[in-house]
């Protein structure tokens, strides 16, 4: 999304992709913010440090809840291993499956996660029209890149009550912009897009680096 591949062709630049390299750590971020809207997290530290009460609030479990994943690459099958440690259904489609096929999954997932590419095609792919189709109580998490995602749509299924909560760990612009209320809705979880940052991405991807660069 931040080369010109095409001037960097006809100036004879190569450019080497590091596919694969931060997969479990985008997964293991995804399932953490499934688990922190499930389980109200952000909501139990406020009462905790209020010391309003004990034995709340109130979140769901995941066992027997459906995981719909929405690009089935390296990263949607790591989470769909872990989902399934922990009980869970999962759909997965790829982002060029046909819409029947990712309107099935909105419809039937208790939690959706985005794991597919921004591309023309992928631009926008969740939008008011799909929102509408997911359940009232649903998680919609986002891993993959902002844009796949309608802001205003997602903006306004919030407003209308039609979300049960929103992760995200990528945005339209970022670093966000602090002025943006969507993010201080108390559905939406955000994240500084962190899920391919950890030591073990680093060291992995210094490696692959390196490699490309022999092979070049």
């Amino acid at each position: 999304n931040n080369i010109d591949v095409e001037a960097a062709r006809q100036r004879g630049v190569p450019v080497t992709i590091a596919p694969g390299y931060n997969s479990r750590s985008v997964a293991e971020v995804a399932l953490m913010m499934i688990l922190m809207l499930s389980r109200k997290v952000d909501e139990a530290r406020t009462v905790f440090e209020r010391r309003e009460r004990i034995g709340g609030p109130v979140g769901r479990e995941l066992y027997g809840k459906t995981l719909g994943i929405v690009g089935m690459g390296k990263i949607g099958k790591c989470l769909a291993e872990a989902a399934q440690g922990l009980g869970m259904k999962v759909i997965g489609v790829t982002s060029r499956c046909p819409r029947a096929d990712l309107d099935s999954l909105l419809r039937s997932s208790h939690i959706v996660s985005l794991h597919c590419p921004l591309t023309p095609a992928t631009r926008g792919l969740i939008a008011a029209p799909q929102l509408a189709l997911m359940r009232p109580d649903a998680l919609l998490i986002n891993c993959a890149r902002g844009p796949v995602v309608d802001r205003d749509a997602l903006w306004a299924a919030l407003q209308e009550g039609r979300l049960g909560g929103v992760g995200l760990d990528t945005h339209w612009v970022e670093p966000a912009p602090l002025g943006d209320e969507l993010y201080g809705h108390p559905r939406v979880l955000a994240l500084p897009h962190l899920g391919s940052i950890s030591a073990e991405v680093y060291e992995r991807f210094a490696e692959v680096l390196a490699e490309n660069i022999v092979r070049v």
